[in-house]
């Protein structure tokens, strides 16, 4: 949390924790109107949550925009990730995706700067740029703790074989992980997917633990991940007992590591 922070997002904390969520309401309002865009964030997510008022996942992508609006990167990255997951009443557009990516990247946020190069890497919401996917990777190379750098490392020699060759190697789809996943979704655009994927990048990344996990995964899942993509009872087996509830239970501790980094 920033010194700077607006003296009502104190108090609107204060209240939150007493439970009395309409005085934090109109207190992180006011705080948000200070131009504090941790106040606005903490609207979003009362909203996401129905924390005292009704569930309503576009009023939350709006009070996050204006977050990210405000200058938070923190909020830029959240509102990039709504539109590249598409959630709720919030359409998928990986134009706007890429938009608050670029932004929240250009601020210094990692993880951002390691989504951007995905984004670039594939051609989602912007014309493919091995360039520009090589640039922000080694930013994030540079940023990232632990496993994340190494992982930032593989990305950047993946693409190098692939600039140098003309040809992708053999090896390249191991590094973006997520086989079993995608073969049993069908596609790696697959909303599942995707919140599986963010969950590796943001919680198991940055941890030497997480990057082991991620390792031995990668050594193992391809062979797998072959013997169920042909065979659409299995796929619909191995995305009903375990990549759904995965993802379900990813996105329940990603959104709630989000509440707990803004406090």
């Amino acid at each position: 949390m920033s010194d700077d922070t607006s003296p009502f997002y104190g108090q609107a904390e204060q209240a939150r924790d007493r439970g009395d969520y309409k005085a934090a309401l109109s207190l992180y309002r006011k705080s948000a109107e200070d131009g504090d865009y941790y106040g606005a964030i903490r609207i979003a997510q009362m909203y996401f949550r129905g924390d005292g008022l009704t569930k309503d996942t576009r009023e939350a992508a709006r009070w996050m925009s204006k977050a990210a609006e405000i200058g938070g990167a923190s909020a830029m990255y959240e509102v990039a990730s709504y539109y590249g997951q598409g959630i709720q009443d919030v359409p998928q557009d990986f134009n706007e995706a890429q938009k608050w990516m670029h932004k929240a990247a250009e601020l210094g946020d990692n993880h951002a700067m390691w989504r951007l190069a995905e984004l670039y890497e594939h051609g989602l919401g912007l014309k493919q740029n091995q360039e520009q996917a090589i640039y922000w990777y080694r930013k994030a190379a540079a940023g990232l703790p632990g496993a994340g750098t190494a992982m930032a490392k593989k990305a950047l020699a993946r693409i190098m074989g692939v600039q140098e060759n003309d040809t992708e190697s053999p090896k390249a789809p191991a590094a973006k992980a997520c086989f079993i996943a995608t073969a049993a979704c069908g596609s790696p655009a697959h909303p599942d997917v995707k919140i599986l994927r963010d969950y590796r990048d943001r919680v198991l990344v940055p941890h030497a633990l997480g990057g082991a996990v991620i390792e031995v995964y990668q050594w193992v899942s391809p062979p797998i991940a072959a013997a169920i993509r042909s065979r659409p009872w299995a796929r619909k087996l191995v995305r009903g007992t375990i990549v759904g509830p995965l993802a379900r239970w990813a996105r329940s501790r990603t959104r709630l590591i989000n509440d707990q980094d803004i406090r």
